[in-house]
C-alpha cells in the first residue's frame, strides 16, 4: 500500500516522560516545555494509502490495522505546515500596549503617560478614546480565521491597508508590527505579522475595529436660529 504520511505533534517532554503513558492529566500533556516547541516531535503519524471510491485506506503508522476512510478528509489536510500554525496571533492584556502607531492614509502614533491616559506623538485633536479602547482590545487578542500559507504578490503586501506597529514594554524595546494586504474572495483579510512566516486571514469586523478612526471627529455647530417677525398690517 503507497502511503502519504502525516504526522501529528506534540511537546518532546510529553514523549520522554512516562507519567504521560500512565494517566497524565490533559493538561499537562498538552503543555509546552521551555526547551521544545509545540509541533516539533511527533506522537502519531497517519499513512494515507490507496483511494477507492469515495473512500481512501488510511492507518496508524505504528498499528497494524488499516481503516477506511472519507476521502474528502484527505483533500482537507494541507501539507503546508505553515497552514498548521496556532490561530492566537496576540495573546496579550489591552494595558500591555504602550506606544501605538497606525498607518493608513497617513500616521497616527500614541503613546500612554504615567498616568495610563493616551496623548499624541504625531496626530492633533482630541483623541477618541472609545475607539482607542475598542482597537487595543481587538488587536491585544487577535486571532486568525485561519493560516494561508506563504506569501504571495496577489496578498497586497506590496501596497497594504493598513500598518499597525505597537510596544509592550515601558521602554518600547518590546515591538510588534502587523500589516493588513488584499481582501479574500470570502471576505476575510489577509495579514501577515513581521518576525513570524506565513500569512493568516483575519475577519472583516476585526479590519473594521482596527482602522476606526481615533482622531475625535468635530461636532458641527448647530446654524443659529432665526425668530420669525410677524409683520403688522397698517
Amino acid at each position: 500500500m503507497r502511503s502519504s504520511p502525516v504526522r501529528l505533534h506534540a511537546p518532546e517532554k510529553d514523549r520522554r516522560d512516562p507519567k504521560h503513558e500512565t494517566g497524565r492529566s490533559a493538561r499537562q500533556s498538552s503543555e509546552n516545555t521551555a526547551e521544545t516547541k509545540a509541533g516539533e516531535q511527533p506522537f502519531a503519524g497517519i499513512a494515507f494509502g490507496k483511494p477507492e471510491g469515495d473512500n481512501v485506506y488510511a492507518r496508524l503508522t505504528d498499528e497494524p490495522f488499516v481503516v477506511a476512510v472519507r476521502r474528502g478528509l484527505l483533500d482537507q489536510i494541507s501539507p503546508d505546515p505553515l497552514q498548521w500554525q496556532e490561530l492566537s496571533i496576540f495573546k496579550f492584556k489591552p494595558e500591555q500596549i504602550h506606544r501605538l502607531s497606525v498607518t493608513a492614509e497617513k500616521e497616527l502614533l500614541l503613546e500612554r503617560d504615567q498616568n495610563n491616559q493616551w496623548h499624541w506623538l504625531k496626530g492633533s485633536g482630541e483623541i477618541n478614546q472609545a475607539n482607542v479602547q475598542s482597537l487595543l482590545n481587538t488587536l491585544s487578542s487577535l486571532r486568525a480565521v485561519r493560516w494561508l500559507g506563504a506569501t504571495t504578490p496577489q496578498h497586497g503586501f506590496a501596497n497594504p491597508q493598513l500598518v499597525l506597529a505597537f510596544t509592550t514594554s515601558p521602554d518600547n524595546k518590546t515591538s510588534h508590527k502587523l500589516s493588513i494586504g488584499a481582501q479574500n474572495n470570502d471576505g476575510t483579510w489577509c495579514a501577515r505579522l513581521d518576525g513570524r512566516e506565513g500569512i493568516f486571514a483575519i475577519s472583516n469586523s476585526d479590519l473594521n475595529t482596527l482602522r476606526l478612526p481615533l482622531e475625535a471627529q468635530a461636532t458641527a455647530s448647530p446654524p443659529p436660529t432665526t425668530t420669525p417677525v410677524t409683520s403688522v398690517a397698517p
